[in-house]
């Protein structure tokens, strides 16, 4: 019972962490503005809007809430825009990242030691120093130039014991002409 007020209280957090952010006002009674306020609908809804920063800080928050934990994660960050979101040296490590979208981020230095980046979207993310061990990353969108820059690359995938990289790889022009 206690994990559950404990779960509750996290969530109704998040909520008006996203409310405050975006400046919606849930009691007004203007129709638009009384949306669904299912949790992943509003963070679909709203992610996209915020800056670099207010992107960081809902990371920083949904993390730290304990919302996107890989083992049991409240919340299914499944498609949210973190393209272009300044997380630099952003701990997160163990975090459930399941196809978020991260094109572009800045990742550099990042802990994401653990994570669950599944099908996420790394395109052009800056992974300069990040910390990848024991992520798992099959079918995430990033280049071995991204993984190199990282400060590991060993990245888990499923069963517990096997240890490879199997991301999709996005070729260059000049990479597909070598292999000709």
């Amino acid at each position: 019972m206690d994990n559950e007020a404990s779960t509750a209280e996290r969530l109704e957090q998040y909520k008006q962490q996203l409310l405050n952010l975006s400046g919606i006002d849930p009691h007004n009674g203007d129709s638009a503005q009384r949306m669904a306020f299912t949790l992943e609908g509003i963070g679909h809804t709203l992610v996209v809007k915020l800056n670099a920063k207010q992107k960081r800080e809902l990371m920083q928050f949904l993390y730290e809430s304990h919302l996107i934990s890989k083992d049991d994660p409240v919340l299914r960050l499944h498609g949210f825009d973190f393209n272009s979101a300044d997380l630099k040296d952003i701990y997160l490590q163990g975090a459930y990242l399941h196809a978020v979208k991260l094109e572009k981020a800045d990742l550099r230095n990042a802990n994401l030691k653990g994570a669950n980046l599944i099908g996420a979207n790394l395109t052009n993310a800056d992974l300069t120093g990040a910390e990848l061990t024991n992520a798992t990353m099959r079918d995430a969108e990033v280049t071995e130039e991204q993984l190199g820059s990282s400060k590991s690359v060993r990245v888990f995938e499923w069963p517990p014991g096997q240890w490879v990289w199997t991301p999709k790889l996005q070729r260059n022009d000049s990479t597909a002409q070598d292999q000709s």
